[in-house]
């Protein structure tokens, strides 16, 4: 993915992992976590957080390369 989450969060507004979770629906934790590559969203929360940042839903669900 050439466009980063915390990139996108920052182009979006969005100062705070706490933001975008309250925006979205879901934890604070699991946006961090999702962010760092240690966990994935359900679909449900993926497609949310694709319309919030403009990024396509597979880029919340593929795995990260470490």
């Amino acid at each position: 993915m050439s466009t980063s989450i915390s990139d996108r969060m920052r182009e979006k507004g969005f100062k705070s992992d706490a933001a975008l979770a309250a925006k979205v629906g879901c934890e604070r934790s699991m946006v961090t976590r999702i962010k760092l590559g240690k966990a994935r969203p359900s679909l449900e929360l993926a497609v949310r957080l694709s319309a919030v940042l403009e990024l396509p839903a597979d880029a919340f669900l593929t795995e990260r390369a470490a």
